[in-house]
């Protein structure tokens, strides 16, 4: 048992050196000449339209599927790396999507082999049926998905099986079909441990919907990077199984035919040579995506620390991205400051631990948001602040939770989350939950106030089909200006033709 342990610890850390601050910047001699690229124009237009899509792994495929049928592959990764250094979001989001790795399915399953959080989840709800209390929606879905498990996705035969508990004997099973190495087990292994993350998706809800941030920063910081990692991980395992997808690199898979050529071209220039070894080490880590956004931006930020940064000049972010992958690993990052630097922000700080000279980030317990903004984009940290906690960004988890009703129905009913600035705002235009939008627009505290200022504009044009009777309020000038009312009633008006007609029928009356 001890032996595993270890190996499993050099495997997470295997490779992680200190990062020297102020850092080496690899591409910062090398963005100006990329500037000479042929057709460099045209490439970034047609790029930019792969940055656009909302997944980060489609992304990641959309630029295998345009470089597989471009006649220089390597000119248009150049070209990524191009925009990335320019600041470009667009090029920022592609180079993260060239860099997306997974571990292996067997390495992420056998983590979760344990089953710990089903186990604790679904005896719970097994006591409370034995005691006739009544589930929540969620756990009520949760429980019968377990049990279907069970029954429709068989797995070897194990020892030990109860009937009633059949998630007990998971662990036996999902190991004996890991060790099988047979593809026929795939299907069943991956449920199980997508259920597992989903288990824990539900412990981190119930706390967060329910959590006080302003007596829990600490903890409401960690569960929000944990909410992250948990997510992407979910998409991970589907992404890692089955035959053919055991190389991490998720752009290497879609270019396989390709790869040998597309790196040796690369490689003719300096530049190119600097992304290549990028992409081996990356191979070989697997820094989630998370990980690879807060990573980079976190040490960008360090460099631009004033009593770092003497001279004039941007720090880009390729050479950020460049030093996290090649330095960190297990989303920690260790950097050697110079003696003497005054680094008072972090010493308060969760996540941070510095010891003589040794700065130690772990990017778990990091506030994320103080380094990464709601785009994936690094910001501009502001150093003269005491501390750089921040509170748990909700708005972040919103996003995260948007086709969850049973959580943001929770976030509302919990004033200490829906007073937050933007959380209500966010919820009105991106969620097409009936139930939500129905709840906010009669909630008379989730639509007023300064914080919800734009609430009402939002519910008017949510495509969502939301009772008229709702939201017929709104159409006032209480609410929203007369100038914003006459525009919803143009041509251009993004506005459902209901809303449309009683808008028009209060501008007409109102003469």
């Amino acid at each position: 048992m001890e032996t595993l342990r270890t190996i499993s610890y050099d495997y997470e850390t295997a490779g992680r050196r200190i990062v020297s601050i102020p850092s080496e910047l690899p591409f910062s001699d090398h963005l100006e000449e990329l500037r000479s690229i042929r057709d460099l124009e045209q490439r970034q237009k047609e790029l930019a339209v792969i940055a656009e899509n909302g997944n980060i792994y489609e992304v990641s495929s959309g630029i295998s599927s345009h470089l597989l049928i471009a006649e220089y592959p390597h000119l248009d990764l150049l070209t990524i790396l191009y925009m990335a250094g320019s600041g470009d979001p667009a090029g920022i989001r592609l180079l993260y999507a060239s860099m997306l790795g997974v571990q292996p399915a067997a390495v992420m399953i056998g983590k979760l082999a344990d089953f710990r959080n089903i186990k604790r989840v679904m005896d719970r709800i097994h006591k409370k049926k034995k005691t006739h209390s009544e589930l929540s929606e969620a756990e009520n879905w949760f429980s019968k998905k377990v049990m279907m498990l069970s029954m429709a996705q068989k797995l070897p035969d194990t020892t030990e099986y109860d009937p009633e508990k059949p998630w007990n004997s998971w662990s036996e099973g999902v190991r004996r079909a890991l060790a099988e190495a047979d593809d026929r087990w795939d299907e069943a292994v991956s449920e199980r441990a997508k259920a597992e993350v989903e288990a824990l998706d539900m412990k981190i809800r119930n706390i967060v919907a329910s959590l006080d941030p302003d007596r829990r920063a600490a903890l409401g910081v960690y569960l929000g990077s944990l909410c992250e990692e948990n997510n992407f991980r979910k998409q991970a395992i589907s992404e890692s199984i089955g035959e053919g997808q055991s190389d991490p690199l998720i752009l290497r898979r879609g270019l396989e035919n390709i790869w040998e050529n597309v790196t040796a071209s690369l490689r003719e220039s300096e530049a190119g040579t600097l992304l290549v070894d990028m992409f081996e080490v990356q191979a070989k880590k697997a820094h989630t995506f998370p990980q690879l956004k807060a990573g980079a931006s976190l040490i960008r930020s360090l460099n631009m620390h004033p009593e770092f940064r003497k001279v004039s000049g941007s720090v880009d972010l390729p050479s950020c991205l460049h030093q996290f992958i090649t330095c960190a690993g297990d989303g920690i990052i260790e950097a050697m400051v110079p003696k003497g630097t005054r680094l008072d922000a972090v010493k308060d700080s969760s996540g941070f631990e510095l010891e003589g000279e040794v700065l130690t980030i772990d990017l778990a317990r990091i506030s994320r948001g103080t380094f990464v903004d709601e785009d994936g984009l690094p910001i501009d940290v502001d150093w003269t602040l005491a501390t750089l906690d921040k509170q748990l960004s909700y708005k972040s988890l919103v996003l995260s939770y948007m086709d969850n009703d049973s959580f943001l129905v929770s976030l509302l009913n919990n004033p200490k989350a829906s007073s937050k600035p933007g959380v209500v705002d966010l919820i009105s235009i991106r969620c097409r939950s009936l139930r939500v939008l129905s709840l906010v627009a009669t909630r008379r505290e989730l639509f007023t106030g300064y914080a919800n200022k734009k609430v009402p504009l939002n519910l008017l044009m949510n495509p969502c089909k939301i009772p008229l009777t709702s939201i017929r309020k709104f159409v006032h000038i209480r609410y929203v200006d007369k100038m914003t009312l006459q525009r919803l009633t143009g041509r251009g008006g993004n506005v459902r033709e209901d809303v449309k007609r009683e808008i028009q029928r209060y501008l007409d009356s109102s003469h």
